[in-house]
Order: structure tokens, then C-alpha cells, then sequence
């Protein structure tokens, strides 16, 4: 939004924490208390951010990505990894952040459990409860659903970087090229279109 963020000042970047800029982590169970009820730790999270909970919009919410209020009186353990993911999406996104960082989602989840996370974080986006997003995988099939543009990255470093459309369908850098050759086509046989690998090792 045209600030510059304080980033080597941890005390000034609690202004933007949750309120500006929030993150989804790839391992849910670890950004939820385990000792806590939902409903408990959400309130307790936004107290200490000096917010109360609309429990209205909070309900409202919780159905947008699909999950029943019941969640609220619930622990953790009581929840599968998609409703995890999915209420911690929803702790993330209740102060309408400008950017959400969702970091590697649906690594840990079965194919039904990531359709349903990218489908309510898409939700989310649409709805405008978040301005943009950076969403960070490994799965260029699941990206080309979600993104506008697309960086590809080598080694920590900017290989690659188009809208969507471009960098699916005629990508550039060798790299690039490799990762959607490497992705399993449904139908192909094995016998007839192995996969191919990249030689040698990472730097």
C-alpha cells in the first residue's frame, strides 16, 4: 500500500503483523494451541492484537471456507488437516490483510483436502477479503488455478516470471520448461512419455 515496512525493527513490525500483512503456515497443527477450544484461541489472538471478535462475521467466515461453527468448541485434534488449514486460514484473514502469505498450503493434504483449501482461499480473494496474495508451492498445476502471474525460482534466485497464461504455455527458461515437462499427464503411459528429470545436482 506504499509504506516501506520497518523490517529490522521486530517491535514496529507489529503494526503491520496480522493487521497488514499475515501468513498462512504450511504446518496448521503448529499455529494452533492444542491446550485451547478454536474459539478460545481466537479470541485470545485478537485480544492481543487489541481487537474484539464480531462473532457474526467470524460465523460468517468459518462458512465461507466451508466449516460449520462447531468448529469453534472444538480442539485441534478434534479437526481434520483440510479444516485445520481451512481455520487457520480464517484466523489469518479476519483483519483483511493487504497481502496473505500462504506458504506451501497443500503439501500435507490428500487431492479432495487441497481442492477444498485453494477453493476457499480463492474464495477469500474474490470475496476481497484479501487484497493479493503470494501463494508459495511447489505444484505449478495447482498455481495455474490460483495465480495472476507466476515466479518460478532457482536455487533462491528469480528464474523466471510471467502472467499465468504466458508462463504455462510458452515458458522460457530451461528450468521453467523442465517443471511443466516434468508433471504427470492424465492418461499418458509411462512406456510411451516417461518423465524426464533434470540432470545433476542443485548448487
Amino acid at each position: 500500500d506504499g509504506d516501506e515496512l520497518p523490517l529490522a525493527d521486530d517491535r514496529a513490525m507489529n503494526a503491520y503483523r496480522f493487521h497488514k500483512i499475515s501468513l498462512v503456515p504450511q504446518y496448521s497443527m503448529s499455529a494452533l494451541n492444542p491446550t485451547r477450544r478454536v474459539g478460545r484461541m481466537i479470541r485470545e489472538l485478537l485480544a492481543s492484537r487489541g481487537v474484539s471478535v464480531d462473532t457474526d462475521e467470524l460465523r460468517r467466515r468459518l462458512d465461507l471456507v466451508g466449516l460449520a461453527p462447531d468448529v469453534l468448541d472444538r480442539y485441534p485434534i478434534e479437526l481434520s488437516g483440510g479444516m485445520k488449514q481451512r481455520t487457520v486460514m480464517v484466523i489469518s484473514t479476519l483483519l483483511d490483510p493487504s497481502v496473505l502469505v500462504a506458504d506451501e498450503v497443500t503439501s500435507a493434504l490428500d487431492v479432495s483436502n487441497q481442492q477444498a483449501v485453494v477453493g476457499a482461499l480463492t474464495g477469500l480473494r474474490d470475496k476481497g477479503l484479501v487484497t493479493s496474495m503470494i501463494f508459495v508451492t511447489h505444484d505449478l498445476g495447482l498455481t495455474s488455478h490460483i495465480a495472476d502471474s507466476i515466479m518460478v525460482m532457482y536455487a533462491g534466485k528469480l528464474a523466471e516470471k510471467a502472467p499465468t497464461t504466458v508462463l504455462t504455455t510458452a515458458p522460457r527458461h530451461p528450468y521453467t520448461r523442465m517443471l511443466i515437462g516434468s508433471l504427470p499427464q492424465v492418461g499418458a503411459r509411462y512406456k510411451d512419455k516417461p518423465l524426464s528429470g533434470i540432470e545433476g545436482s542443485p548448487p
